[in-house]
């Protein structure tokens, strides 16, 4: 799939969308990790010979969180790089490269903070189907909401320098708040914290 990303551009308006789409299966991975995956069977047999029984999608409530996430990594993603590619979107114009900042350049922010929204919304929802505590809710739902607030109203979308420094430090330091209430919660579940 990496392969392909760099040919979305030339034929569909949604690099940004196939971004998200090539990225976020981290999540379902590291998911795996943990033996929590809606892609492989609870009851298939260490052994079994038939691996469609093994290999199917479903979802068990213990997944729900997970999916959830990794829903919000594609709207993360989509977000993040809509915003890069604000940097170069004369370059792209130039060059008849098809991309969604094109089409949303003169509602931009608005989007943005649609998909900043859903992005929340989701992160909310991760919470709720998996019982987060207040750790989670403090730093990953509610810094995240702020630095996004923050970076929408900010960023100067006509500005290259302001779309790279956005996408490179905002990026970086959204995804600490995001992923240190993932880490609060773990370590308060394992008893480390409180």
């Amino acid at each position: 799939m990496a392969v392909t990303y760099p040919f979305s551009k030339r034929f569909t308006d949604f690099p940004q969308l196939f971004f998200g789409l090539l990225v976020a299966p981290a999540c379902l991975i590291g998911g795996a990790r943990f033996d929590v995956s809606p892609f492989i069977s609870k009851t298939c047999e260490q052994r079994s010979t038939n691996w469609l029984r093994c290999y199917s999608f479903s979802i068990e409530p213990e997944e729900i969180p997970l999916v959830l996430m990794f829903v919000a990594n594609i709207v993360w993603a989509t977000l993040y790089e809509t915003i890069y590619s604000f940097a170069d979107i004369a370059d792209d114009a130039a060059a008849g490269v098809r991309t969604i900042t094109l089409s949303i350049r003169d509602h931009a922010k608005l989007v943005l903070a649609i998909l900043s929204f859903l992005f929340i919304s989701l992160l909310i929802s991760v919470g709720i189907t998996a019982n987060y505590g207040i750790g989670y809710y403090m730093t990953t739902v509610l810094i995240t909401s702020a630095m996004l607030a923050v970076q929408i109203t900010q960023i100067d979308l006509e500005n290259p320098g302001s779309c790279l420094w956005w996408f490179g430090h905002g990026t970086k330091y959204l995804g600490a708040a995001f992923l240190s209430g993932i880490v609060a919660e773990y370590l308060i579940r394992a008893h480390v914290l409180f």
